[in-house]
């Protein structure tokens, strides 16, 4: 389990999953119950009974399109992805791969550990649009 999965990531298995699994379910043309629990009330420090009310009705409740939410983490990653491939980008990845993953002709694995950080190469504007489109929502 990871708390500080990229927000594209999460959102595909938080989310998309149970939706996945209820529309599975209507194909089927079955009906069960099914209770989706976020991993959020999972670290939590709360004591005792939590408090049943529907979700509209907490004072926490943010109306928003969830499929709009989807598109917009799903853009950042594409976006991302294209930023990563630019040439700038590519010459600084390039300069940077020997002191990673040593000179050309040595065996790539197991890298070294400053090519190991948590969550790999995430450029700066990345994790400020995550975090932009997150505090957007609460």
């Amino acid at each position: 389990m990871s708390f500080d999965s990229p927000l594209d990531q999460a959102v595909e298995v938080n989310l998309l999953g149970p939706v996945r699994i209820v529309q599975t379910l209507a194909e089927l043309g079955v009906a069960p119950h099914l209770v989706a629990v976020s991993t959020c009330y999972v670290a939590g420090s709360r004591r005792g009974a939590p408090p049943e009310e529907a979700v509209d009705a907490s004072p926490f409740f943010v109306d928003v399109d969830w499929r709009t939410e989807v598109d917009s983490a799903r853009r950042i990653r594409n976006e991302t992805e294209t930023d990563s491939r630019t040439p700038e980008h590519l010459r600084d990845f390039r300069g940077r791969a020997p002191g990673d993953w040593g000179p050309p002709g040595l065996p790539a694995w197991p890298p070294r550990p400053s090519s190991c950080a948590p969550g790999g190469w995430r450029p700066d504007g990345r994790g400020r649009r995550g975090a932009g489109l997150l505090a957007g929502l609460s």
